[in-house]
């Protein structure tokens, strides 16, 4: 029973979708089940299009297009926007009733308003160039595609925030600051 709860938690529900914006879903390393069918990542995806009502659940990735904007919302309240030419992806643990979840901001940009105390608090947050760890807070995060740097801009709250390429102690960024991690040279 725990362990359905703690999923229901974390299914979020499109609330508005503007613009062109899809949903990839049941990753593959072949091609299975009803078309459309897309390659991401070195996977195939069921490709549906984003509607307002859908739920995002495990594993799921959300891609928008130019001038695309996808609001979700979560049971608690938690609200999470994630802009044009992004590319959005949140996972956690179904074996584990305890885990956190996690978003990969493959790229694009995304801001999010996380309460103190609720299913996402230390929520875990990558880019290709760093690792936040989510307490309660308000933050925007921007990763500049596979190229580019990773940037965290923090309205509310705190956010640690560690490189992935090197092996340093989390610094913790507070509101109305931002971290820029570079791209490793």
């Amino acid at each position: 029973a725990d362990l359905f709860a703690k999923d229901v938690a974390q299914v979020a529900t499109v609330t508005r979708s503007y613009g062109p914006a899809k949903i990839l879903s049941n990753p593959s390393k072949i091609v299975q089940g009803p078309p459309p069918h897309a390659l991401y990542e070195g996977k195939y995806y069921s490709e549906k299009k984003v509607k307002s009502g859908e739920k995002l659940e495990q594993g799921n990735i959300i891609q928008t297009g130019s001038n695309a904007k996808v609001r979700l919302v979560y049971s608690n309240g938690d609200q999470i926007t994630i802009a044009g030419n992004s590319a959005y992806q949140i996972r956690w643990d179904v074996n584990k009733p305890d885990a956190k979840p996690a978003v990969d901001v493959l790229m694009g940009k995304f801001r999010a308003v996380i309460q103190s105390g609720g299913p996402r608090t230390d929520m875990e947050v990558r880019t290709k160039q760093m690792v936040m760890g989510v307490r309660g807070t308000d933050f925007f995060v921007s990763a500049r595609g596979k190229g580019g740097d990773s940037e965290v801009t923090v309205l509310r709250g705190k956010v640690a925030v560690q490189p992935v390429s090197e092996k340093v102690a989390p610094i913790e960024v507070p509101a109305g600051f931002s971290a820029v991690v570079p791209v490793a040279q």
